[in-house]
C-alpha cells in the first residue's frame, strides 16, 4: 500500500494563483495525497476557489496569525507518513510527488528532501535567474553557513520529524530557514533532487521580498547555526557577520572591521570543521571562499585603486574554488601567522579608505567614466551626497564610448568621448563599472590617461 502524503498549503489572499496551485497538487501522479489548506483569506475570490473543491482538500479557516502558525497548524492536522510543502502562488510539476516519496523511500537515512526549481514571474513566465541549489546532505549544510538552498515550497520531510517535536519557529520572520538550521546543526540528513520540480513564483509583494524583516531573522538563525554546528564560542561574532551576500550589505559597519571579522570567523569554522570532520572539505572550501569573494568585492576591491604602492591589497583577489583562500593570503602576506595576516590586511585597507574619503571631500575635479546603470546611480550617490554636504567634489565631465544624455538632480549630463577628456583639467577619473574596470583602465591608460588618475568606486555609499 502507498504511503499517503499529506501536502500543508497555507493561504492567504492568493487569489488567482490559488486555483493553479490547488490543481498542481491535486492533479499529481501519485494519488495518495490529502491537501490541507489553512487559510487566513478575507478576499472573496480567493475564498470561492477554496470552497469550490468541496471535499477534495481538507479546508481549514484561521485567524491571521503568521505562516510559522499556519504552518504548525497544519502540521497538528496532517495524517500522512510524509509531509509535503506548497505555496499558494507556485505550481507543482505532475510527477513532484512522485518523485520525492520514490527517493525517500530508497534513502531512509534522509530526512528531509527538497528539489530544485525554475521561477516564473506574475503572468507565469520563466525567469531567466536560478536558484543555487546544492544536492547533498554536505553541500547543503555548508551553503546554509552564509545562504539557503532549500525552496520551502519543495520540501517534503518524514512524519516522524514532527513526532519528534520540530515545530515552526513563529518568532523568526524567516521561519523556514530558521528550521532547516536548527535541524542542521541537530544532524538531521538533508537531500534535494536536481530535477526542477516546482515552478517557484517570484513577485514584488510577496514575503520573500521583506528584506527588513527577513535580514535579521536569517542572521540569528545563521549565527546560532554556526554557533552550535561547529561549536564556536557563543558571542564571539556579531549577527552582521552572517548577512547573506543576496541582501544589501550592513554599510554601517567600517570596511576593515567587517574585513577583520571574517578572517577570523571563516578560518576558525575551516579549523573547526578539520577537527570535527561535519562537512566534506571540498564542499566547505566553495562556500569559504565564496563568501570570501563577497567580502573582497566590498571590502577591499572599491579602494584598491586609491592606494598605488601597497603590495598587499594590490595583489590580493578572490580565490579559485578549489583552493583554500587563507592559503593564498599567506603567501601573499609572507606569514602563516592569521592574526598578523588580519591586521596587515585591516591596516592596508584603513589606509585606502582614507585616502579615499580625503579624494572626494576634497574639492576634487571629478569625470564619470560610463553612463550606464551604475553610472547614473553613481552620479545621482555625488550630487546627492555634494548636496547633503557629505562629500566636497566637483562633477566637471561624464565620458563614455557612446554619446549619452541623462538628467540627473535636474542636472543634464551629455557625455565626452574618452579622447575629449585629456582636454580638461581634472584630479581623477572614476570608472563606474566594476566589472569592467581593468578593461577600461587599461584603455584610457592607451589614450594617454595617467594611470594614477584613474579610480573604481565600488558598492559602499559616498
Amino acid at each position: 500500500m502507498k504511503k499517503l502524503v499529506s501536502v500543508i498549503m497555507p493561504v492567504c489572499n492568493c487569489g488567482k494563483y490559488t486555483q493553479n496551485a490547488v490543481d498542481s497538487i491535486l492533479n499529481q501522479t501519485y494519488k495518495e495525497i490529502e491537501l490541507i489548506v489553512v487559510d487566513s483569506s478575507d478576499n472573496e475570490e480567493t475564498l470561492q476557489i477554496l470552497h469550490s473543491y468541496g471535499d477534495k482538500i481538507k479546508l481549514f479557516h484561521t485567524s491571521r496569525n503568521g505562516i510559522a502558525n499556519a504552518l504548525n497548524f497544519g502540521l497538528e492536522k496532517a495524517t500522512g507518513e510524509y509531509i509535503a510543502r506548497m505555496d499558494a502562488d507556485d505550481i507543482s510539476l505532475p510527477k513532484r510527488i512522485e518523485m520525492q516519496v520514490n527517493y525517500l523511500e530508497n534513502h531512509p537515512e534522509v530526512g528531509l528532501l527538497s528539489t530544485d526549481t525554475r521561477l516564473i514571474d506574475e503572468n507565469n513566465n520563466f525567469i531567466n535567474l536560478a536558484k543555487e541549489i546544492r544536492y547533498s546532505d554536505s553541500e547543503i549544510k555548508a551553503r546554509l553557513i552564509f545562504g539557503n538552498c532549500i525552496v520551502h515550497p519543495t520540501v517534503m520531510f518524514r512524519e516522524k520529524l514532527v513526532r519528534d517535536g520540530w515545530r515552526y519557529d513563529s518568532s523568526f520572520f524567516a521561519e523556514d530557514f530558521d528550521l532547516w538550521t536548527r535541524m542542521a546543526a541537530k544532524g538531521i540528513v538533508f537531500a534535494s533532487l536536481p530535477e526542477k520540480l516546482l515552478w517557484y513564483r517570484q513577485y514584488d509583494n510577496n514575503s520573500s521580498a521583506n528584506y527588513d524583516k527577513v535580514i535579521p531573522s536569517v542572521n540569528k538563525s545563521g549565527l546560532s547555526y554556526v554557533e552550535e554546528f561547529f561549536h564556536l564560542e557563543h558571542g564571539k561574532f556579531c549577527l552582521e557577520n552572517f548577512t547573506r551576500s543576496y541582501y544589501n550589505f550592513p554599510a554601517h559597519i567600517l570596511p576593515e572591521v567587517f574585513l577583520d571579522e571574517h578572517l577570523l570567523l571563516l578560518n576558525t569554522i575551516y579549523e573547526q570543521n578539520k577537527k570535527l570532520k561535519k562537512i566534506s572539505e571540498k564542499h566547505l572550501i566553495k562556500e569559504l571562499n565564496d563568501r570570501w569573494n563577497w567580502v573582497y568585492w566590498y571590502c577591499i576591491r572599491p579602494y584598491i585603486s586609491f592606494i598605488k604602492d601597497d603590495s598587499i591589497l594590490i595583489n590580493l583577489s578572490g580565490s579559485p574554488t578549489e583552493v583554500y583562500f587563507f592559503e593564498n593570503l599567506k603567501k601573499n602576506c609572507g606569514t602563516s601567522d592569521v592574526n598578523l595576516i588580519r591586521k596587515k590586511i585591516c591596516t592596508s585597507v584603513k589606509k585606502a579608505r582614507t585616502m579615499y574619503n580625503t579624494f572626494f571631500n576634497s574639492s576634487s575635479r571629478i569625470i564619470i567614466y560610463g553612463l550606464g546603470i551604475r553610472g547614473e546611480k553613481l552620479l545621482t550617490q555625488i550630487t546627492e551626497g555634494n548636496a547633503a554636504k557629505k562629500i566636497n567634489c566637483n562633477i566637471i565631465a561624464v565620458a563614455d564610448k557612446e554619446k549619452k544624455t541623462c538628467t540627473i538632480c535636474g542636472h543634464q549630463y551629455t557625455t565626452v568621448s574618452p579622447k575629449e577628456i585629456l582636454n580638461l583639467n581634472f584630479d581623477g577619473v572614476i570608472v563606474s563599472s566594476q566589472k569592467y574596470y581593468k578593461e577600461i583602465r587599461e584603455d584610457l591608460i592607451k589614450i594617454g590617461i595617467m594611470a594614477d588618475k584613474i579610480f573604481a568606486v565600488g558598492a559602499f555609499p559616498l
